[in-house]
């Protein structure tokens, strides 16, 4: 008893580093967090607020996505069976070319690409023609000026006979990429 109160000094140092280190400090722990838990959850309570506060301008915001959509939408062409879509893309193209007073010396479907994500397939034909400059020059006016998407992914010219007075002829090359959008049956078998 007597070596105790010898190092009563040093034995109550120790009993404070105990009760600082079991009792103190896990309290400070637990204190610090309650106080992240607690500005967790008010981080998450201000962003709900604010999405609360911002839900006319998201409602706005999505009706002007949705509009600009459905104007993209009407670029490409719609939902034919692949059979008939490039039939009628290819009377469309040769009536063009009769238009202009031009010649189509080929016509083939090359690749095409499908695009799942947006429910829409890229097909590409390659053509020659021939006929007089002019008459090519109005050609291509016709296809850009056209309201679906007609992409011109390759574009060659040949131009012979000019002179003073006339521009010539022209036998053409074209590489065109059309868009479309696939019907239900056919994007389903994409996806599947």
């Amino acid at each position: 008893m007597n070596d105790l109160k010898k190092h009563a000094l040093l034995l109550s140092v120790v009993g404070l580093l105990i009760v600082i280190k079991f009792i103190l400090v896990p309290i400070i722990d637990w204190q610090n967090d309650v106080l992240l838990n607690n500005k967790s959850i008010s981080k998450r309570v201000s962003k709900v607020e604010n999405i609360l506060n911002n839900q006319a301008q998201s409602q706005a915001l999505l009706t002007s996505f949705i509009n600009a959509n459905n104007n993209t939408k009407q670029l490409f062409f719609g939902p034919d069976k692949l059979a008939k879509f490039k039939l009628k893309i290819q009377q469309n193209i040769e009536t063009k070319l009769e238009e202009s007073k031009l010649n189509s010396n080929s016509f083939g479907w090359q690749q095409q690409q499908v695009f799942p994500d947006l429910n829409t397939e890229m097909l590409e034909f390659q053509m020659r023609f021939s006929g007089a400059l002019v008459d090519a020059v109005s050609f291509m006016t016709k296809l850009e000026s056209q309201k679906n998407i007609f992409k011109v992914t390759n574009f060659n010219l040949d131009v012979i006979a000019q002179d003073e007075v006339k521009l010539g002829r022209v036998t053409g090359r074209l590489s065109i990429a059309v868009y479309r959008t696939l019907p239900k049956s056919e994007f389903n078998k994409e996806q599947g």
